[in-house]
């Protein structure tokens, strides 16, 4: 228990800490939503929505505010880090696709990427990046195996295969993903697999968002599956794409110079990891 105890004491005093450093633009933002104006001098829709939804009696509760705040962070940024480092990964070493991505989404947000503001919708139709982020995310996803279960009751599978109680087995992602049959040559890359597989099907059909990145199915179980899916994750690919988008309206990427083939991942037991000892280059375009 004392060991616990200093860790509880460890995370209160962080708390504190990040209380103090985002009190004033909380105040910022409070004080204009009180006076009626549409935005701030802060500048960021995280903080004036946050304020925006809260309760009346918490919008000056500023360690409330910042317990939200970074639970929505670890949530939402934090998880999904290592899928997107992945896509940006892939967008440097499939600069052709970049341009592609970008020209659909001038298409659907505008010309003026400075202009583009986001919605469900909007995002649904940025189809390739979708496409694109979800064929990454296929071949490397972030652990090598998902979905455990122990059996408690012998069981036996259509195929004969006989579970006995106390088996603990696991779906090999790369395995499950790379062989599906239900999919054209699974194990080859294709950016366009999934946006041209949901050009086939009608947008009122039923299960129409079955090919869609956020998508729980027994033909990706990335993000889990049934019981066992991911609450949050169609807000954390959503505020991914975001963040891609932007990335490449403003900037260039590609590989260090003297590489031409594909960052290999890093493996450190069952989790699948970006190589963090590489490097991509970033310049602003022109």
């Amino acid at each position: 228990m004392g060991a616990i105890g200093v860790e509880v004491r460890l995370v209160n005093a962080q708390l504190e800490r990040a209380t103090a450093f985002f009190t004033p633009i909380f105040q910022q933002c409070a004080e204009a939503f009180e006076k009626g104006l549409s935005g701030t001098s802060v500048d960021n829709d995280w903080f004036e929505e946050l304020i925006r939804m809260a309760p009346a009696e918490k919008r000056r509760d500023f360690e409330y505010l910042t317990n939200i705040l970074i639970g929505f962070a670890f949530t939402f940024v934090f998880s999904p880090g290592p899928s997107t480092t992945q896509v940006v990964y892939e967008f440097a070493f499939r600069p052709d696709y970049a341009e592609e991505v970008l020209q659909e989404a001038h298409d659907v947000l505008g010309e003026r990427p400075e202009s583009w503001s986001f919605a469900r919708d909007s995002l649904r139709r940025l189809s390739l990046l979708d496409s694109f982020c979800k064929e990454t995310h296929k071949h490397h996803p972030t652990a090598a195996s998902n979905l455990m279960k122990k059996i408690h009751k012998t069981q036996t599978l259509p195929n004969g295969v006989v579970l006995p109680a106390g088996t603990i087995f696991e779906v090999v992602m790369t395995a499950a993903h790379l062989s599906n049959s239900n999919l054209e040559a699974p194990a080859e890359w294709d950016g366009r697999r999934y946006h041209d597989l949901r050009q086939r099907m009608s947008s009122t059909a039923t299960g129409s968002n079955k090919y869609d990145w956020g998508s729980a199915t027994r033909d990706d179980v990335n993000f889990g599956y049934a019981s066992h899916m991911c609450p949050g994750r169609w807000a954390g690919c959503s505020i991914a794409k975001m963040f891609l988008i932007k990335l490449l309206s403003r900037y260039d990427i590609g590989l260090e110079e003297g590489h031409t083939e594909r960052y290999a991942d890093l493996h450190s037991g069952q989790y699948i990891l970006p190589n963090p000892t590489k490097h991509i280059l970033i310049r602003p375009r022109k």
